[in-house]
């Protein structure tokens, strides 16, 4: 019977610990500079954006041909130990236009979300920025890299406000590249991606330390009430895990419910429906 009640406790903890790990390994690899990237060109000649059966909404094919853009290709991303997530995987459609000076991009961040649209410019200096039509609270500011958004459903908007952000960069000296050619924006993308997730640590480390907290939480609130036996306190770590788990899952559903309600309030061609 005692060897039985081990062999619990024994099996309480491993799964307690598997969950643990498989919370707590991508942001801790992510902050101590671990993350993986590689990118890569696929269907260079087609129309789908993730396959036959998801084509490009007609309406945003029409307002891309109008604007002067054609296809390059899709490309995919994928980001091995990054944030919360063990491999994290972008697919984007590429448009260019040497006429508008741009490029454009469609995409998603989580499956089923409706379409994200974006335009970015390529410097000759390396320098980019980038105008999405979602994410408006993102708004980054660096010396060769400005990414802002702006929640509207009409691209010759979109495209004015990046403009502008064009000309700020004009007016420091910069010329913008060619934009009918993939190279660019394949060069530039992985260059400043790889910094990213070499500078930008701090959104991993307070994952971190949140993940570390609600582990760390229900076993030591048994400790500290006199519950000090293993099966209790490998149950808590246990309960702690299944929460992080179910934390996850929320954080995740939350970016695609974020993407519907911004297309609610600014109907899209970016819209499927």
């Amino acid at each position: 019977m005692n060897d039985l009640i081990s062999e619990f406790v024994f099996t309480i903890w491993c799964l307690a610990g598997c969950l643990a790990a498989f919370m707590v390994v991508p942001p801790l690899f992510h902050v101590l500079g671990l993350s993986r990237y590689a990118i890569g060109v696929d269907d260079p000649g087609g129309e789908s954006l993730f396959g036959d059966n998801d084509p490009v909404p007609p309406m945003m094919l029409t307002q891309l041909h109008d604007l002067g853009f054609k296809p390059l290709a899709t490309v995919r991303e994928h980001v091995w130990f990054f944030h919360i997530h063990w491999t994290w995987s972008l697919t984007q459609r590429i448009y260019g236009s040497r006429n508008q000076g741009c490029y454009a991009s469609l995409y998603r961040f989580v499956s089923g979300e409706p379409l994200r649209m974006a335009f970015a410019t390529v410097f000759t200096d390396g320098a980019e920025i980038w105008t999405g039509n979602s994410a408006a609270e993102i708004q980054i500011r660096e010396d060769d890299y400005w990414r802002q958004g702006f929640l509207t459903g009409d691209l010759k908007e979109l495209m004015a406000r990046h403009q502008e952000a064009v000309q700020a960069f004009v007016a420091d000296g910069r010329s913008p590249g060619s934009h009918d050619r993939l190279e660019p924006f394949m060069e530039t993308t992985e260059r400043l991606t790889r910094r990213h997730l070499r500078t930008h640590r701090q959104g991993p480390l307070n994952i971190l330390a949140t993940w570390a907290t609600m582990l760390a939480l229900f076993p030591a609130l048994m400790y500290f009430n006199g519950e000090r036996e293993a099966l209790t306190l490998g149950l808590g770590l246990l309960g702690g895990s299944i929460g992080l788990l179910v934390l996850r899952y929320l954080m995740l559903r939350q970016v695609g419910e974020q993407r519907r309600a911004e297309v609610e309030g600014h109907p899209s061609a970016c819209d499927d429906d």
